[in-house]
């Protein structure tokens, strides 16, 4: 570091007052572009209520605030005649009435916060008590966080230290996670341009945290912007490694997203110009892309590699460049900024022998650090302008300007002390916190590697549970298989055994009717000769085959009936008959049989048994029969009494 410091190195000469520029993370007048912005825009063609309107604007507006990437125009306005003309005191929500007035007068401080910061402020305090009234904290937060830009360009380290700390209590209250992020970005920004870097390192790093948690594609597009501020604060402190670090990954960042890397290229140029390393500079500012980086980040380029040319030795190809810068980025359009571009014009024709030239232009950069309090600018210019006046023979004031560059550089370096220790502690407790989050994520991991294993252990168990269900359902459904295939055989015989039925009911039923009709005859003319005059051999022989065909009609009338049962067909008559006049006719058809076996059958009736009843007298003849004919067949020598 000291061969880059030193009191006698041309480094430190000419280089560090114009290398202030590119520690701002934003700056610059060109517009970027935008199709989300351009497709807000395209709605305010569409002819639509006020309420819509004004939402299209508010919509607009929040945009431009989110990316600060382009200019309010005259949009703040506009929505404010919209409100005054046809929202005010119209609508049945004055809640967001007074949420519209609360945001024109923050868009409109936002609009002046470069340019005019006193009047920026006048806006962002009326915003304030108006988002206080509706309690949107939240809002009051982002209020405040801009009050912390206008105190940091004024100076007012008070002022700075109060709104940071009101900013900070109410961050609580944003619970949005872009709007966090943007938070995070911009009171970062204040605190790095008013020389707080551990403040500023700590908001960069809250927010980066946000972006991983979170992952909104505005989020990410903020990635590159927040490697490029972390950079810068690296940087400010004189720590390159880690700079170069941040801003290539920013560079990598703004690749991958196909977003320009100008912004990073040319910080990558100061970082590489700043070691010592300007043939690598020289390298990275030409990177810069002139059709898409804006008129500020060009001007940058051209005095950057003049710088880095004037320390290579070569003057001629350093001076054309510096005036380009001037020209593009006078002291009319930004103090500081300008400042430093005059700076380098200065140092490059003193370098040449310019000295009239180089001291006009060194008094004007000297006059501008002034005006912005820019202790570090005015060292450096106090620094050339001593060597100047030593050149042109005016010691007094060469002298008078050396006093006043060790003054300054006293004060610069008093404040990078300070600064350096304040960073080194949030150094330190950013390594207690690093370290805290990594024990905190080995833990994670540590659990979540246990309820892997035990996910795997019960996947396993799972799978052998699926694998006992599979078969246990593979036995069910091979039994089930089985059982339907029984079903089907039974089912088969049964069908087969009712169709064998059925044919053998009919097969009885058509053979006894066809063995009845015969058995008519035989009888008809065995009675028809028992009529007439016979022998009584023959009168035996006709009477045994008039019993024997009784018997044999019996036999197929019971076959009939068994066939008829089976069959369902069996149906009982409901007609009126004598009991007593059954029983008789029961006891003639077996009186033949009984005599001759010896047996006696009687008769008896009860006496509450009615005269005529109403059924089937055939069906309870054939019980009759069948019961007495039993008795008769099995009984000899005894009574039977039915």
């Amino acid at each position: 570091m000291d061969s880059y410091f030193g009191k006698d190195s041309v480094l430190m000469k000419y280089l560090i007052p114009i290398a202030f520029i590119a520690f701002l993370p934003f700056w610059g007048y060109g517009q970027a572009l935008d199709p989300m912005l351009d497709s807000l825009k395209g709605l305010l063609n569409q002819k639509v209520p006020a309420s819509i309107a004004a939402e299209h604007y508010r919509q607009i507006m929040w945009r431009i605030f989110t990316t600060e990437e382009a200019s309010y125009e005259d949009y703040p306005e506009r929505l404010d005649s919209l409100y005054q003309c046809c929202l005010k005191d119209k609508t049945d929500d004055p809640e967001h009435e007074q949420l519209i007035k609360a945001e024109v007068a923050l868009f409109k401080g936002g609009a002046l916060l470069l340019e005019e910061p006193d009047s920026a402020q006048v806006f962002i305090e009326k915003a304030i008590p108006l988002f206080g009234s509706i309690g949107d904290s939240a809002d009051m937060a982002m209020s405040y966080e801009l009050l912390a830009h206008v105190a940091s360009a004024q100076g007012d380290s008070l002022a700075f230290a109060s709104y940071y700390s009101s900013a900070n209590r109410l961050a609580d209250h944003i619970t949005e996670p872009n709007k966090l992020g943007l938070f995070h970005n911009n009171i970062g920004i204040a605190c790095y341009d008013f020389g707080r870097y551990a403040e500023a390192a700590s908001h960069y790093f809250a927010e980066l945290a946000i972006v991983e948690k979170y992952q909104t594609p505005l989020l990410l597009e903020y990635l590159r912007d927040i490697y490029h501020n972390i950079a810068g604060v690296y940087r400010r402190l004189g720590d390159y490694n880690n700079s170069e670090l941040y801003i290539l990954k920013a560079i990598e960042t703004a690749i991958a997203s196909d977003q320009d890397p100008s912004d990073h290229y040319s910080m990558l140029g100061w970082v590489y110009a700043e070691s010592g390393r300007h043939q690598l500079a020289l390298q990275a500012f030409q990177c810069v892309d002139d059709n898409r980086a804006n008129t500020g980040r060009i001007a940058e380029k051209y005095f950057g590699q003049a710088t880095c040319y004037r320390n290579l030795g070569d003057v001629e190809t350093a001076l054309p460049l510096a005036r380009i810068a001037v020209q593009l980025l006078p002291i009319s359009l930004h103090k500081q900024w300008g400042a430093s571009a005059m700076q380098e014009l200065a140092a490059c024709e003193f370098a040449s022998g310019l000295t009239e030239k180089a001291l006009g232009h060194a008094l004007m950069a000297f006059d501008a650090y002034s005006n912005s309090n820019n202790n570090w600018g005015k060292s450096r210019s106090a620094e050339l302008l001593s060597n100047i006046y030593a050149q042109r023979g005016d010691y007094e004031k060469a002298l008078q300007y050396s006093h006043d560059r060790y003054r300054f550089q006293f004060q610069v370096e008093r404040q990078l002390s300070n600064r350096q220790l304040a960073f080194g502690e949030f150094t330190r407790d950013n390594a207690a916190k690093i370290a805290q989050r990594e024990a905190e994520v080995q833990a994670e991991l540590n659990r979540q590697r246990y309820i892997r294993y035990a996910l795997f252990a019960g996947l396993g168990i799972l799978a052998i549970l699926a694998y006992l269900l599979f078969n246990r359902y593979r036995y069910k459904k091979r039994t089930t298989e089985q059982l339907e295939h029984k079903n089907q055989e039974v089912e088969a015989a049964r069908q087969r055994a009712e169709a064998s039925e059925a044919f053998k009911s009919r097969f009885l039923a058509n053979m006894s009717h066809e063995i009845r009709t015969p058995l008519h005859g035989i009888s008809g003319f065995t009675e028809l000769l028992l009529d007439t005059s016979l022998s009584d051999k023959q009168n035996r022989w006709l009477s045994s085959i008039q019993y024997s065909t009784d018997r044999l009609s019996d036999v197929v009338n019971d076959i009939l009936d068994i066939s008829k049962l089976e069959a369902g067909e069996v149906k009982l008559r409901q007609i009126p008959f004598s009991p007593s006049r059954l029983l008789t006719d029961v006891q003639d058809a077996l009186r033949l049989k009984a005599v001759k076996n010896g047996t006696q059958i009687k008769v008896s009736i009860a006496e509450d048994v009615p005269i005529a009843l109403l059924g089937d007298p055939t069906r309870l003849y054939q019980i009759l029969m069948n019961l007495a004919g039993n008795a008769v067949k099995f009984t000899e020598n005894g009574t039977i009494t039915p």
